[in-house]
């Protein structure tokens, strides 16, 4: 079975660099209006957008795309 490519090119990083900041101000966004408001919805989307751009953060900065597991256990190590 042939492995796939799990390095990012530069295009790569700078299109997830982009996800990231689009994500993690969208869930910005969504937590402030849920908390000021006081709609848990919002507030959970929030967080789950907050949760979806660091992961995008975390792919950029290690150049290489994520494994499911690292999105659950982010502090566990190889």
């Amino acid at each position: 079975m042939a492995r796939h490519n799990l390095t990012l090119s530069a295009v790569d990083r700078a299109i997830a660099f982009a996800l990231a900041l689009v994500w993690i101000g969208a869930g910005l966004v969504g937590t402030l209006f849920g908390l000021r408001n006081g709609r848990w919805a919002g507030l959970i989307i929030g967080v789950i957008s907050l949760w979806y751009g660091i992961l995008w953060a975390r792919a950029v900065q290690k150049g290489r795309r994520l494994h499911w597991w690292e999105s659950i256990w982010p502090w566990r190590r190889q």
